[in-house]
């Protein structure tokens, strides 16, 4: 099953639109603690602030991002991390990428 389908498609279209949007304003990769908080006011997904250290980067990021009712994390700036790769990142909860996104304590 596609990532994106936990969540709803509706939402996924939404999500993108927001992360979309803010690229389409700035000129560059959103950033990514305006874009989630946006995506927290329009559809209620909890804003979530901390680090991510993914394969692409080879140190601990500030970053921010969304999490579902159900767990799952959206990243809806993941594009600026790997510039080819998907502009919204969904990991469903249990997922091993998990570990790469880490709330601030």
């Amino acid at each position: 099953m596609p990532a994106h389908e936990h969540i709803h498609p509706d939402q996924f279209s939404q999500v993108e639109a927001i992360s979309k949007r803010a690229e389409e304003t700035t000129g560059h990769c959103a950033n990514c603690f305006a874009v989630s908080s946006g995506i927290e006011k329009h559809l209620g997904f909890e804003q979530a602030e901390g680090h991510y250290r993914g394969p692409e980067v080879n140190h601990k990021a500030e970053h921010a991002w969304n999490v579902h009712p159900s767990g799952t994390i959206i990243d809806a700036t993941a594009q600026q991390w790997n510039p080819k790769g998907e502009r919204v990142r969904v990991i469903p909860k249990g997922d091993p990428r998990s570990k790469w996104y880490r709330r601030s304590v």
